[in-house]
């Protein structure tokens, strides 16, 4: 999901349609977001232009 103005029920909603364990969020531009989609999850590291990182 990429969005100018994202909204994190988007993230959560496309997590749950995905049956994902988790979501990154991530900053592309000044007000671009994209969110990514996990299907596993292992552990938690800093990723440049991240702009946060939600479990759900």
């Amino acid at each position: 999901i990429s969005a100018k103005k994202p909204d994190a029920d988007q993230c959560r909603i496309a997590c749950e349609e995905n049956s994902c364990v988790a979501v990154n969020i991530f900053q592309l531009g000044e007000t671009d977001f994209m969110c990514e989609i996990l299907q596993t999850f292992e552990g938690t590291r800093y990723a440049t232009g991240a702009a946060c990182y939600s479990l759900y």
